[in-house]
């Protein structure tokens, strides 16, 4: 009997690790590095596109002035866990470069207040993706944010 596959979930959780290892990195990504909870995660089929779901508590270094949800931080969370999704793709283990982030806000999130963040690869090929995701309030599942995040991948091509 062999070993058991990784789950998609498993094996992208492998890959952020890889990542984001170095314990002394100091960009200004790191603290969303040590947030997101990922729950669930499909791979790619020639029936079904990668799908990711993750979830975090909002720290108070993410707010601003008005003690909301900074755009800022929400662009960054967007951009960090779309990417992630990638992960599941053949070809796309580096998560490839950010072509345009866009990023539409429709209601305020306080200090503290759960998100979950939905991922789609909506279109996903060996050198463009479309990721397509929303951001909710865990209690009451309101509509928070919604991202569309166009990538291109960045990795080497093989020569044939």
């Amino acid at each position: 009997m062999g070993e058991e596959e990784e789950t998609p979930l498993q094996k992208m959780q492998a890959w952020m690790d890889v990542l984001y290892k170095d314990e002394g990195y100091q960009g200004h990504d790191s603290p969303l590095h040590r947030l997101p909870h990922f729950t669930s995660a499909t791979a790619p089929s020639p029936t079904t596109t990668p799908t990711l779901t993750a979830t975090l508590r909002i720290p108070p270094t993410f707010l601003n002035a008005a003690s909301n949800l900074h755009g800022g931080a929400t662009a960054l969370i967007f951009d960090n866990v779309t990417t992630a999704v990638l992960f599941l793709c053949p070809g796309w283990e580096m998560g490839g470069v950010s072509r345009s982030l866009v990023v539409s806000y429709l209601r305020p999130v306080r200090e503290g207040e759960e998100v979950e963040v939905r991922v789609e690869g909506t279109g996903v090929g060996g050198r463009m993706a479309l990721l397509r995701a929303t951001m909710t309030r865990v209690r009451g599942g309101k509509v928070v944010a919604t991202c569309e995040h166009h990538k291109v991948n960045s990795a080497p091509r093989e020569k044939l």
